[in-house]
């Protein structure tokens, strides 16, 4: 399910996309040809997140869409590669509070996607940074230099709701190399900036 301004997007195991008004009306139905893995939604954009192809030597080919729910025809504003780490698997996809898309990987890295050059980056990488906890991450939120997450107990896939969570906030920190500690922020800066 995505929620955006006004609409709700529901995925059936038929891979259709039912849209709905806030009053539970269905407004459109849309089918995509590959299998989806997951969606998000922000104002009036709904981004899906499908398989392109099959996985080959660990690699999993994905692509994300972007519709614009405010055209009366849903028109796609965006069909472009979903970058994900080898040997990896999405564990967390969404829009940040300012409307630019985010993915996670099991592996801990976090990217982001320009859409001025339709390419992603990595923005922060949780298993170098923070190696003891990576596993137990649940992301609640990313704001332009910052991501609000919930921390774990052990063997837990999702945080549980009897026990109050207490959110952390990380900055992001690209994985840059670089001679001190200093350049990375620099060239980090910069980065978050395009």
């Amino acid at each position: 399910m995505a929620v955006g301004s006004g609409w709700n997007a529901v995925l059936t195991n038929y891979n259709y996309i039912r849209i709905f008004s806030n009053n539970g009306i269905q407004k459109d139905l849309i089918c995509q040809a590959h299998p989806i893995v997951t969606m998000a939604g922000y104002e009036n954009f709904l981004a899906i997140v499908y398989h392109s192809g099959p996985a080959f030597n660990g690699y999993q080919p994905m692509r994300v869409k972007v519709f614009n729910m405010a055209t009366r025809d849903n028109r796609v504003l965006l069909d472009s590669d979903c970058a994900v780490t080898p040997t990896s698997e999405l564990k967390w996809f969404g829009f940040s509070e300012e409307g630019q898309l985010f993915s996670y990987d099991i592996l801990g890295i976090i990217r982001s996607f320009s859409y001025n050059t339709q390419t992603w980056s990595p923005r922060h990488d949780f298993k170098m940074k923070h190696g003891h906890v990576y596993r137990q991450l649940w992301i609640v939120g990313i704001s332009d230099q910052e991501l609000l997450v919930i921390e774990m107990p052990k063997d837990h896939e999702a945080p549980s709701l009897q026990i109050k969570s207490n959110v952390r906030r990380f900055k992001m920190r690209s994985p840059l190399l670089a001679q001190n500690e200093e350049d990375t922020t620099t060239e980090g800066q910069e980065l978050s900036l395009s």
